[in-house]
């Protein structure tokens, strides 16, 4: 289902990889689910965790696939690599500055709006690159899932102070006011089936949904 990782074949290569109980290869970015060589995956990140029947699974998807294709895997089935970037995640500025520059457009947007409206907002935003951003920060709510965070929270040299806030020609403006509710989280599409009635694998999409309280300035 997952592309397998690259090898380099030496002399007796295949002899001592059916000899041991277990391969790993060299890039340890891969899954390994068997002592086979044709079981060895290649990982493009973790997605998300969760327990099943006692046991922590993480969401994997895979490199080169679609989101469709992302599968649950023991986490005794994942090198120590690919979950201490899931906790500890470094994604590639790219992708940094493309999500921050999605949360700036919605905070401006609903800056631009007024003080009552937009005060909710959903996008869609990479779980790997807020845990980057926000790890160990912010202060849990009581039975909700999300954390407040105040200003403080949001790295500088990414977070400027004009990110939260938006001035009309007349100097009239609406800003942030801290804390701000912010819950990454991964969705999943609806369930749907094929003519035949079995099921359709179901995709997901990552999403930041943030609650906001704004003030008026003049």
């Amino acid at each position: 289902m997952a592309r397998k990782c690259k090898q380099t074949v030496t002399a007796g290569f295949y002899k001592e990889l059916h000899e041991k109980e277990e391969f790993v290869e060299k890039n340890d970015q891969c899954l390994v689910v068997s002592g086979n060589e044709t079981d060895v995956y290649e990982v493009e990140r973790l997605i998300d965790k969760k327990v099943k029947k006692g046991h922590v699974v993480y969401l994997v998807l895979w490199k080169g696939y679609s989101k469709e294709e992302a599968t649950w895997v023991p986490a005794e089935d994942i090198t120590a690599t690919a979950i201490r970037l899931y906790h500890d995640p470094d994604p590639c500025r790219r992708v940094l500055m493309d999500d921050i520059s999605t949360l700036r457009s919605s905070l401006q947007f609903s800056l631009k709006s007024g003080i009552l409206r937009r005060r909710k907002i959903s996008i869609p935003f990479h779980r790997h690159t807020f845990n980057y951003l926000f790890n160990d920060k912010g202060e849990a709510v009581k039975c909700k899932p999300g954390k407040l965070y105040v200003r403080a929270d949001f790295p500088s040299q990414y977070f400027e102070d004009s990110f939260f806030n938006f001035y009309n020609k007349f100097g009239e403006g609406c800003c942030v006011e801290f804390p701000i509710y912010m819950y990454s989280h991964v969705s999943y599409h609806q369930k749907s089936f094929y003519c035949d009635k079995t099921p359709r694998t179901r995709g997901f999409n990552e999403t930041l949904s943030l609650t906001i309280v704004k003030s008026f300035q003049s």
